[in-house]
């Protein structure tokens, strides 16, 4: 009967074992990562903006994991439950910050005509919080571009969309009479698109300011297209 009696005690904490294994095991599947999509999202946001800080900072290469675990103010695991490499995370990043581009553009295209537009995302560009840290990064981007082609392909992807979404707004344009009618709209947004590219990234070296720069490019670029100075 002792025997019985010590058998049925063995088996009923085993299975008290077993339950309390399987709650602690559901904690952890859950720790870190939050179970509804917005928090979902606003960690993996937090994570992005971490890794932004980093990648500005040491660049893509010298940037581990841990550090961007430690910049975002999460653990190395849960970034792991998000990006299953650094890969990853380095591609989600460049597809956030290309739509950038898509948001200036856009800009464009909402004003009321096509000069008011382009003053509009100029404007804009150049007056980006943190600007520094705006062209560090886009320059990271492209130089990563050359060594990893899956950014490669995420920036050629939104070059293709950016230019064909301008190209759009310039043909519009056209036809209200704004520009000259003998450009070829596709030609002149991946223009438009060069001359920003090469402004930001003159930044940290022009003696000038950034702004007369800005403002003497669009001059230029307003005689290409065919309308008057300013």
């Amino acid at each position: 009967m002792f025997c019985r009696f010590a058998r049925y005690l063995d088996n009923k904490r085993s299975i008290t074992y077993v339950i309390r294994m399987l709650k602690e095991a559901n904690q952890k599947k859950h720790l870190g990562r939050p179970r509804d999509d917005e928090a979902r999202a606003a960690r993996r946001q937090q994570i992005l903006d971490g890794a932004r800080a980093c990648f500005v900072q040491k660049g893509f290469h010298a940037s581990s994991i841990a550090m961007i675990a430690a910049e975002a103010g999460v653990s190395v695991a849960n970034i792991y439950q998000y990006f299953e490499t650094k890969d990853d995370l380095i591609v989600a990043l460049v597809e956030s910050e290309v739509e950038n581009d898509l948001v200036i553009v856009g800009l464009i295209g909402e004003a009321p005509s096509l000069r008011e537009g382009l003053n509009a995302a100029m404007v804009r560009l150049i007056s980006m919080a943190k600007m520094h840290t705006v062209v560090q990064l886009r320059l990271e981007v492209l130089a990563e571009s050359f060594r990893n082609q899956a950014v490669a392909t995420v920036v050629q992807q939104s070059e293709e969309r950016t230019i064909a979404q301008l190209a759009k707004i310039l043909r519009a344009a056209q036809a209200n009479g704004e520009i000259r009618g003998d450009l070829k709209p596709a030609q002149c947004a991946a223009l438009i698109l060069a001359l920003s590219d090469g402004l930001l990234s003159r930044l940290p070296i022009s003696p000038r300011p950034i702004r007369e720069l800005a403002h003497e490019a669009v001059q230029v670029l307003f005689s290409h297209l065919g309308m008057k100075p300013v």
